[in-house]
C-alpha cells in the first residue's frame, strides 16, 4: 500500500464515528447473514438493466477558443453528447475529428469497446501561444500532476470536470520544493453534476519551482485536468495540458523526453512520510544507463524536487525508467523558444492502440516505445495521414530497458496504431513545429484503454419479494 493510501485511510478512521451504538446493527447484519446462508439457491430472474447497454464515460478538456478532438474506437457505439444531458447521444464514427466549443466534451462507449480521445489546441500569439495535446480521462476519485507552476510567471488552472449526476466535493493537496504547502481555499470546492469548474492556482501557491497536487475527492468523482500558461513578465512562453501522472508507485516510466535544443527537466514528487531514494535511468535504442551526476537522487517526504537533464541527453530522444524506494510521482518538462510542454508518467499501452492526433499542418510527430521490462518485447507501429496514406509501418523488436523512436515526417494531424506483444510498453508522441513565429512542442502519451470497467447489474431476487 503506498503512503498516499495510508495517509487516506488514516484521516478516514479519524473521521469515522464510534463504533458503540452501531454493535448492536451489526450482531443483527451478522444473524441474518448466517440465516439466509442455508435458503435454497433460486435462479435469479432477469437483470433490470442490460448490462451492454452500460457505457465508459471520458471528458475531454477545451478553451473558450475550442479545440480539435480526434478520436478513434475498436469497437461500435462511440458517442458524443453535452455535459448537461449525457442521453443525447450523437453517434461518431471511427477515426474523426470534431471541433469542441467552451464546453468540455463528453465521449463514451459501451463497456468492452476500448477507445481514445486526444484533442488538440494551438495559437501563434498571447497566453494560449504554441502547441497543445492531452488525452481524454475517465472521472475519478484521485488523481496526482506532476511539474504544476504557480507563480508570478505561471498561471495555472485546475479543471474540474463532473460527469455523475451528484455533486462532487474536491480536496487538493499541494506538495513543494520544502514540504506540503498550505493552500486555502483548496479544500471543499464543490463541482456541481454535469458541470465544469476551473479553479487558478494562482491565489492558492506560490512556488519558485513546479509543485506535485493530489486531487482527491471527499464525495463523488471527478476528471481533471490541469491547464498551465507560462509568461516572462507579461511575454508568454507557452502553453500546456498537463495529464495526471499514473498513481504513485515505486516504478515511474516517462515514455518520451524529446530531441531538441531547450531546457529539459527531471520533476520527481514524493507524497509519503519517508525520503525515497530514486534510481534514475535513461532508456535508449541500446540499453539502459544511469544519467552522470543524477543516478540516484533523495526526495524528502512530502516534497517536489527538480533535475536538469540538458547536460546528460545532449539534445537526443529518451525515455526514463524511475525506480523509488518509495512511492513517487514523475513528470518531465521541455522548453522551445515560445512554446513550453510536459509529459507525465503514464500506464502501459496495452495488447492494441489506435489514437487520432489532430494536428496543425507542418507539425512533426516523433513517437517513442519504451520498454522498461527485462525481457525484448515485440511491437508494430503504423502511422497514417488523415487521408489514409501511409507515412510510416515498422514491425521490430524492442530491447529490455531500451526505447526506439518512430519518426513519419512533418504532417496535418496522423492515425497512429500500436500493436505490442508486451502490454506494459510505454507509447507516447512528441510533437513540435512551426505555429505561427514560435516553435510549438507538446507530448501526450497512450494509455491502455481496453479494459472493462466493472458494471453493477440490477437482479430480483424472490427470497426478497423483489
Amino acid at each position: 500500500m503506498t503512503d498516499s493510501r495510508s495517509t487516506t485511510m488514516r484521516r478516514a478512521a479519524a473521521a469515522r464515528p464510534a463504533k458503540g451504538p452501531l454493535v448492536a446493527v451489526a450482531v443483527a447484519a451478522v444473524a441474518l447473514a448466517a440465516a439466509t446462508a442455508f435458503v435454497p439457491a433460486i435462479r435469479p430472474t432477469a437483470p433490470v438493466a442490460d448490462a451492454s447497454a452500460v457505457r465508459v464515460t471520458r471528458a475531454c478538456p477545451t478553451l473558450d477558443a475550442g479545440v480539435q478532438l480526434g478520436l478513434t474506437a475498436l469497437g461500435d457505439g462511440l458517442a458524443q453528447a453535452p455535459l448537461a444531458t449525457p442521453t443525447t447521444l450523437t453517434p461518431l464514427t471511427s477515426p474523426q475529428v470534431i471541433a469542441l466549443a467552451k464546453d468540455p466534451g463528453r465521449i463514451s462507449a459501451p463497456v468492452g469497446s476500448p477507445f481514445w480521445g486526444v484533442v488538440s489546441a494551438s495559437a501563434a500569439t498571447d497566453a494560449d501561444q504554441g502547441l497543445s495535446l492531452a488525452a481524454c480521462r475517465s472521472p475519478r476519485a484521485q488523481q496526482w500532476f506532476a511539474g504544476v507552476r504557480s507563480n508570478a510567471n505561471a498561471r495555472s488552472e485546475v479543471v474540474l470536470v463532473n460527469l455523475d449526476t451528484t455533486e462532487a466535493s474536491v480536496n487538493i493537496n499541494v506538495y513543494g520544493p520544502d514540504g506540503a504547502l498550505a493552500a486555502p481555499g483548496a479544500r471543499g470546492v464543490e463541482v456541481a453534476a454535469r458541470s465544469q469548474r476551473i479553479l487558478p492556482m494562482g491565489p492558492l501557491v506560490d512556488a519558485a519551482t513546479p509543485v506535485t497536487l493530489e486531487v482527491a475527492t471527499s464525495t463523488g468523482r471527478v476528471a481533471a485536468f490541469v491547464r498551465q500558461r507560462l509568461f516572462n513578465g507579461t511575454a508568454p512562453l507557452g502553453a500546456d495540458w498537463i495529464s495526471a501522472t499514473a498513481e504513485p508507485d515505486e516504478l515511474a516510466v516517462i515514455g518520451s523526453v524529446p530531441a531538441g535544443d531547450g531546457a529539459r527537466t527531471l520533476v520527481i514528487g514524493n507524497p509519503g512520510d519517508r525520503t525515497a531514494q530514486v534510481k534514475v535511468e535513461v532508456l535508449g535504442p541500446d540499453g539502459a544507463y544511469a544519467p552522470v551526476g543524477i543516478e540516484t537522487v533523495d526526495v524528502p517526504a512530502d516534497t517536489t524536487r527538480t533535475f536538469p537533464l540538458d547536460k546528460v541527453l545532449g539534445g537526443k530522444s529518451a525515455a526514463l525508467r524511475l525506480t523509488g524506494s518509495r512511492p513517487i510521482v514523475a513528470a518531465v518538462e521541455a522548453a522551445t523558444v515560445g512554446d513550453w510542454a510536459t509529459l507525465t508518467a503514464h500506464a502501459g499501452v496495452g495488447a492494441k492502440a489506435v489514437v487520432n492526433v489532430p494536428l496543425p499542418g507542418g507539425i512533426a510527430p516523433v513517437v517513442t516505445v519504451a520498454n522498461p521490462g527485462a525481457e525484448a518485447a515485440h511491437v508494430e507501429v503504423k502511422i497514417t495521414d488523415p487521408s489514409g496514406k501511409v507515412l510510416l509501418e515498422k514491425s521490430q523488436d524492442v530491447l529490455a530497458s531500451a526505447a526506439l523512436t518512430f519518426e513519419p515526417g512533418p504532417t496535418a494531424g496522423l492515425l497512429l496504431s500500436v500493436v505490442s506483444s508486451s502490454p506494459s510498453l510505454r507509447v507516447s508522441l512528441a510533437a513540435t513545429g512551426a505555429v505561427g513565429t514560435v516553435t510549438g512542442i507538446a507530448m501526450v502519451g497512450v494509455a491502455d484503454a481496453s479494459s472493462p470497467v466493472p458494471a453493477v447489474v440490477v437482479t430480483r431476487d424472490p427470497r426478497l419479494g423483489g
